[in-house]
């Protein structure tokens, strides 16, 4: 699992969210799920399981572009990647159409 959890680190770098950035925040889910949700706006947007079938990895996102990753473990323990601003939803292109 910290391959993987490193694996999205180093994809995130160039972007700046390097997860030394910002120190990593565990709890448990639900209060996890509870702090974005009161501090801001954010809901589950995406989720998935990390190769292996193990823990989940999720992004919650605001109406204000705000977002969250976050990974899930088995036990319920829950814990920030990285945060930022500006979440864009990509909408895919129709045949034909160049972006």
């Amino acid at each position: 699992m910290r391959s993987i959890i490193m694996g999205i680190m180093l994809f995130l770098a160039p972007f700046g969210l390097a997860a030394q950035d910002q120190p990593a925040s565990c709890n448990l889910r639900a209060d996890v799920v509870e702090n974005l949700k009161t501090h801001w706006n954010e809901s589950l947007a995406y989720y998935g399981l990390i190769t292996g079938g193990i823990s989940v990895f999720e992004i919650f996102t605001s109406p204000e572009g705000t977002f969250t990753a976050v990974y899930t473990t088995p036990t319920g323990r829950s814990c920030v990647i990285t945060t930022g601003k500006i979440w864009q939803k990509h909408e895919p292109q129709k045949e034909g159409k160049e972006l």
